[in-house]
């Protein structure tokens, strides 16, 4: 998938992360399949990261509570986009039941812009410091 022509946002090997912000300068094909889930969940805007699936043909609009004022934001609801079946699946997070659900690695999804950024990438570094790798704290799938 064109996932690996970007440099844009954060990547594992079965997703990319990116903050809506960025979109309109990722590839052309990211740009139309992330339309074409926009077309089916409503304005990408809304959500605060999005994610691509690289091999199921699914984006997640990720909604986090207090995005813009938290250094580590919770999520608070998952809106998945499944284009191969046209489906939708709202799932709202229930911390009772599921804990919580913390957006630790922001500062490589989102933005030059955000207000956090500088504060989030500084957190990315400590916590590699400490040999907290990325692939221990990603968000359910």
């Amino acid at each position: 998938m064109a996932c690996e022509e970007t440099a844009l946002g954060w990547q594992d090997e079965h997703s990319l992360y990116v903050h809506p912000g960025l979109v309109d300068s990722l590839p052309t094909a990211l740009r139309t399949f992330i339309a074409c889930a926009e077309f089916l969940y409503g304005n990408l805007r809304e959500a605060d990261i999005l994610k691509i699936h690289k091999h199921s043909g699914k984006v997640t609009f990720l909604s986090y509570a207090e995005f813009e004022a938290a250094l580590v934001p919770k999520l608070k609801l998952r809106t998945k986009v499944n284009l191969r079946t046209q489906g939708m699946g709202v799932f709202p997070i229930d911390v009772e039941a599921c804990g919580n659900d913390f957006l630790v690695f922001s500062g490589l999804q989102v933005g030059a812009g955000w207000i956090w950024r500088c504060g989030a990438i500084h957190l990315t570094k400590i916590l590699e410091y400490a040999a907290i790798h990325r692939s221990w704290v990603v968000e359910r799938s």
